[in-house]
């Protein structure tokens, strides 16, 4: 689980992820926006699921209780 607001650099497969401050208090860090953003917006929370290339191969907007995303890996499971 990533925080939005995560203060403290995050290194990801070789590349270094940081908070942008955007006021007073108010920010963002760079591997949230990366995996967040759907259609040029950021919604929380959001659950990114990543290919084995590391790309982003699914993003669902929403809290996810643990029946949801059992059923959701499964499918995606089958899919791919």
């Amino acid at each position: 689980m990533l925080n939005g607001e995560e203060k403290r650099d995050i290194n990801f497969f070789g590349r270094t992820f940081n908070y942008k401050p955007s006021g007073a208090n108010t920010g963002i860090h760079e591997l949230a926006s990366e995996l967040a953003t759907i259609e040029k917006r950021i919604s929380y929370p959001t659950t990114t699921i990543l290919n084995t290339k590391l790309e982003i191969s699914l993003q669902l907007i929403g809290f996810l209780n643990s029946k949801k995303m059992i059923n959701i890996l499964l499918k995606y499971q089958e899919v791919n």
